[in-house]
């Protein structure tokens, strides 16, 4: 696969408009026309993580974090901020930041912390949405249903929830007039046509609808295409930060907190709140989620467990009666590495054994406790 074709591919899954304005991500580093057959996983672009993808001959690092939160000036050979770009370049492969794109989605690390501690019915804390979808309906010519079907789904139609190609078609009869200077898929001009079509409809978010309608127009083989776009009745909440769900049963603020331990990557854990207090409900946010407090809250958790929260963001979660749980900025998004990695291997490879996606070795924690 072409590197253009794998970042078609992760976009579609995550697309850039998902990110949080101002966010330096994307394609920073490679040769669009060359082949990715082997993809590194690592939340940070360390010089060495770079070397260990030049070293095992990877194609593509994608990493979550960017080299630096802005764009180069220069790129010089073992500077912190651009080393990574000089080391990538020479050792061919290919970056891809990732970053808030992924945050707010369903394979996020905040999902898959909740996944891993069990919480039933996850949703997400702070959408960041605003649960504009679309139906779109569309009749086609019943031999042609399938290449439509897949050509609006390719471009991002059909997704609900972790489903996706949703779509529905029924049977029935079109009839069509083609008029003086048209020139028809079938027909005649002047004479009333009776055509088996199909009706196909499916959900697309305002985000891709324009490009399904491309993709639709392009795969449809009449020259006047009839089809409808209604507004959707939704709320907010398919994409956004964190996760927040229900323990399969409660546990004390100590007992949670012992659970992480047993779970997270982490040097150590703070713990803001009595030890004693029972928690159900509870809500997850990776990496720096102490502004998600009050978002928290309106969620009716009864702990938030995020990687960063600053002293006065702490003092605010004990004035408002929300404990907290702060693990580390590492250990709460290096554990949704694995599940990203699940998700990569769906989306880029038609089939098992196409190509690998990995993990970094080379990756560690900055934080230790003597």
């Amino acid at each position: 696969m072409k590197l253009s074709k794998a970042i078609q591919r992760i976009e579609k899954r995550f697309p850039p408009n998902w990110a949080e304005t101002g966010d330096f991500a994307g394609f920073l580093v490679g040769d669009p026309w060359a082949d990715v057959e082997r993809v590194l996983l690592a939340l940070d672009p360390l010089i060495t993580v770079v070397n260990e993808a030049a070293e095992k001959g990877v194609d593509l690092l994608i990493t979550h974090h960017p080299p630096d939160i802005e764009a180069p000036e220069r790129i010089v050979k073992g500077d912190t901020k651009t080393g990574a770009y000089f080391a990538a370049v020479k050792g061919d492969v290919a970056m891809y930041v990732i970053h808030t794109a992924w945050d707010v989605s369903t394979v996020s690390p905040s999902f898959a912390l909740a996944a891993q501690l069990g919480l039933l019915a996850p949703e997400v804390v702070a959408p960041t949405d605003k649960g504009s979808l679309f139906k779109l309906v569309v009749f086609i010519p019943e031999e042609h249903l399938e290449k439509v079907r897949k050509a609006i789904t390719d471009a991002g139609a059909g997704h609900i929830g972790n489903y996706s190609e949703c779509t529905f078609s029924t049977s029935g009869e079109g009839t069509f007039k083609p008029g003086a200077g048209t020139s028809p898929y079938s027909g005649k001009v002047g004479e009333r046509k009776l055509k088996k079509e199909s009706r196909l409809e499916t959900i697309v978010p305002e985000e891709r609808l324009s490009a399904v309608i491309e993709a639709m127009t392009t795969a449809h083989p009449y020259e006047e295409i009839a089809y409808d776009i209604y507004a959707v009745e939704n709320v907010p909440g398919r994409i956004g930060f964190g996760a927040v769900g229900e323990l399969p049963k409660p546990l004390s603020l100590l007992e949670m907190a012992h659970t992480l331990k047993g779970i997270l990557p982490a040097a150590d854990l703070s713990v803001c709140g009595n030890s004693d207090i029972r928690v159900s409900r509870v809500a997850v946010i990776g990496g720096s989620g102490g502004k998600f407090i009050d978002k928290a809250l309106s969620k009716n958790a009864d702990v938030l467990i995020t990687g960063e929260a600053g002293y006065h963001q702490q003092r605010y979660a004990e004035a408002r009666g929300l404990p907290l749980i702060i693990a580390g900025h590492f250990a709460t998004e290096w554990v949704g590495l694995p599940l990203l990695k699940d998700e990569l291997e769906k989306v880029l490879w038609d089939k098992p054994g196409e190509g690998i996606v990995e993990i970094a070795s080379s990756e560690h924690n900055p934080m230790w406790i003597t």
